[in-house]
């Protein structure tokens, strides 16, 4: 059979046997020792500054002047200022949503609402967050959203019993809730 073995193959063989035997002397072989590096410290970093004798830290309102008006810039005004004036003056811009329509169901209660910024309607219900407002109440004819202190209130643009007999589809051409083309509003059918 060795005989047929071609010199490439006897090579290769040749190698994987090096190869066994190399790795397993490495599995067999104690690992080497590594020494670990010896660290010194400096006598500066342990040394430690004593307090002077009889010294007391002044109290946190003697630095109050300097939290009023950091010393760095005569522009610059105390953060805890800051955040109040933007807390008070930060009242949000009106909600630039477009109620679609209104679901009230036996458990359920919810407001189909369209965005500029999205092409999808979403359906907000009361909890929610719309545009930085919370929906605070859905009701049959409007929703109620609220930013901080300040509410908006949202109404249909138009209810069925409100709606022109000739025109059911309205101004815009948009069929109100429980409307369908081809179908006089109630007013009509009577």
């Amino acid at each position: 059979m060795i005989s047929r073995l071609t010199r490439v193959q006897l090579f290769l063989a040749g190698g994987v046997l090096f190869a066994g035997a190399y790795y397993a002397y490495e599995l067999a072989a104690p690992p080497p020792r590594f020494e670990s590096p010896t660290i010194v410290s400096s006598p500066i970093a342990e040394a430690k500054t004593p307090a002077p004798a009889g010294f007391i830290a002044p109290d946190a309102q003697a630095f109050a002047v300097i939290d009023e008006r950091p010393i760095f810039s005569p522009l610059r005004k105390s953060p805890k200022i800051e955040a109040q004036g933007a807390a008070q003056a930060a009242a949000p811009p009106p909600a630039n949503v477009t109620l679609m329509g209104i679901v009230i169901g036996p458990d359920d209660r919810f407001a189909t609402l369209k965005t500029p910024a999205s092409l999808a309607v979403l359906i907000a219900r009361p909890g929610q967050e719309v545009g930085g407002w919370k929906l605070v109440e859905v009701e049959a004819d409007h929703i109620l959203l609220r930013a901080g202190a300040n509410d908006q209130e949202i109404r249909l643009r138009s209810s069925p019993a409100s709606m022109p007999a000739g025109n059911p589809a309205g101004p815009a051409g948009l069929f109100p809730p429980g409307m369908m083309p081809g179908v006089p509003p109630p007013a009509a059918q009577r």
